[in-house]
């Protein structure tokens, strides 16, 4: 049985748990070691039995429970060569776990789960999104942190049934809202920037017109420029305008900042 929870989703922290029946992994650690494993016990899930970290990407929201919570309990982290030079140079590489190198577009084995890495367009170098094959040919994709879903990305996608998809920001939130100028420039950069509510809406849209996509879960909302009945409000639209039934057709939940404990199968 595949099972999905999203352990913390915003702009403050992101941490999201994918296991099989033999296999149990972790999708960035961006909150601290202690509000992690507290996360992992409420659910009854042992963080010693955690058999990897893939982490995305360095920025503090992904990566800032990694060094400790991967010290504590020897686990193992999957990243790109970029992604784990930045955190060698920062020392968060302390030599108690390993550290093994993914490839875009090469599939990596972790226990019976198959992972797939694909390229983000994000203003960190190495920046990705991960595919998670289970046994029984159910698939799920964490993607965030991308100024556009590149064709590669829409592909998986669609071939994917759970799909966690950012809908970062509201455009007109963002723009009217407090940030400097150049801040808000580079959050909608398509090439380095976050996906908007619209372009995630857009994403779900071709999602379940085009592939098998039956589930979506809108994370990593930004606390400044977005409210959850927004990032909703704007995909259900776009899906009840093609004629997609909700509960019917697919799926659609907006991830909470920290998960209320429901592990999910699929």
């Amino acid at each position: 049985m595949a099972k999905f929870c999203s352990l913390f989703s915003s702009s403050k922290g992101n941490a999201t748990y994918l296991a099989s029946s033999e296999t149990r992994i972790i999708v960035d650690a961006g909150v601290s070691c202690k509000r992690l494993t507290q996360a992992l016990l409420h659910r009854g899930i042992d963080p010693q039995t955690i058999d990897a970290v893939l982490v995305t990407h360095d920025h503090s929201d992904h990566i800032c429970g990694v060094k400790v919570f991967c010290s504590r309990y020897q686990i193992p982290i999957y990243a790109t060569e970029k992604t784990i030079r930045s955190l060698d140079r920062s020392g968060t590489l302390t030599g108690k776990f390993d550290a093994f190198e993914v490839f875009p577009g090469r599939k990596l084995p972790i226990g019976d789960l198959t992972v797939s890495c694909v390229s983000t367009p994000h203003d960190r170098e190495g920046s990705c999104c991960f595919f998670v094959e289970f046994p029984g040919e159910r698939t799920a994709g964490i993607v965030t942190d991308l100024g556009h879903v590149t064709e590669e990305i829409h592909g998986m996608i669609c071939e994917s049934d759970l799909v966690l998809i950012e809908s970062n920001n509201d455009r007109g939130m963002l723009m009217t809202g407090p940030y400097p100028f150049d801040l808000k420039k580079r959050i909608a950069d398509p090439e380095r920037g976050h996906l908007s509510n619209e372009q995630c809406a857009a994403e779900c849209l071709a999602a379940c017109m085009e592939g098998k996509t039956t589930r979506f879960f809108l994370g990593h909302l930004s606390e400044m420029n977005n409210l959850p009945e927004l990032a909703f409000a704007t995909t259900e639209a776009e899906l009840k305008q093609a004629g997609i039934k909700l509960g019917v057709d697919c799926l659609l939940e907006v991830c909470k900042p920290e998960n209320d404990g429901r592990v999910i199968p699929f």
